[in-house]
């Protein structure tokens, strides 16, 4: 197939396009990948970071219900503290779901730990109701006191390893900026490299087939005037005299 110039012009915007579109993809793939990550961040370790704070809070609020019913021995803190604890255990489901696999684990050992520290009440008042204050007091002291202190120190375990994995994917949202605008730079001057090559083959291939023309027209234009005298000479009378005849 002849390239003629239009399709030479057709073939180089048509390169320029897909340079282009090229760019724009990278960009757009780019700006998704940093969106999705951005969307991890808030749905897993921001969440969890919530989840484990309001959690830490509803343990404090059951360890007070528990204290105080060891002093007053009101059913209403016995109500408290089975509120709170379904409150814990909601929460515990809502952990038991995130996505965040590095926190399985201590998600698991905490639900242990809970189980453990409710039936612990429960033994405190049964010793309660017996009037075996004092060994329900040592019971909370000791036993109830340890669990309450590991429930704790595994819910701030959880919360680092959200904050590790929020530090983690910011770290990766910056590499990622830095890699798109490092091949946004990349691609725009390919793209201009591109034209300006593109611009040049056109240019020489246009000024290629003028120059080629402007030689035979000189010569076209001489053997025009020549011709021109030739034929101009005539008689008096009118008739054409040919160059054999002058």
């Amino acid at each position: 197939m002849k390239l003629t110039i239009r399709r030479k012009m057709l073939l180089s915007y048509l390169a320029m396009a897909v340079v282009t579109a090229l760019a724009s993809a990278y960009a757009i793939g780019s700006l998704q990948n940093l969106n999705r990550t951005v969307q991890d961040i808030l749905d897993e370790d921001i969440a969890v970071l919530e989840v484990a704070g309001t959690m830490l809070d509803v343990l404090l609020a059951q360890e007070n219900a528990e204290k105080k019913n060891l002093i007053l021995r009101d059913r209403s803190l016995e109500e408290i503290f089975r509120s709170r604890g379904r409150e814990f255990r909601a929460k515990l489901s809502v952990l038991r779901k995130t996505p965040l696999t590095s926190i399985r684990k201590d998600v698991e050992r905490l639900g242990e730990l809970h189980r453990r520290y409710e039936e612990t009440f429960h033994q405190e008042m049964l010793l309660i109701h017996q009037d075996r204050l004092a060994d329900a007091v040592a019971l909370s002291q000791s036993e109830s006191r340890r669990l309450i202190d590991d429930l704790a120190q595994h819910l701030k375990v959880v919360q680092r390893r959200a904050e590790e994995s929020r530090d983690l994917r910011m770290g990766e949202i910056d590499e990622g900026g830095k890699k798109a605008s490092r091949a946004a730079v990349v691609l725009a001057a390919a793209s201009l490299l591109v034209g300006l090559l593109l611009a040049f083959f056109i240019t020489q291939n246009i000024a290629g087939p003028l120059r080629k023309l402007k030689r035979p027209r000189r010569w076209s234009r001489k053997a025009s005037l020549t011709s021109r005298r030739t034929f101009a000479a005539t008689t008096k009378s009118g008739r054409c005299l040919w160059p054999s005849e002058r």
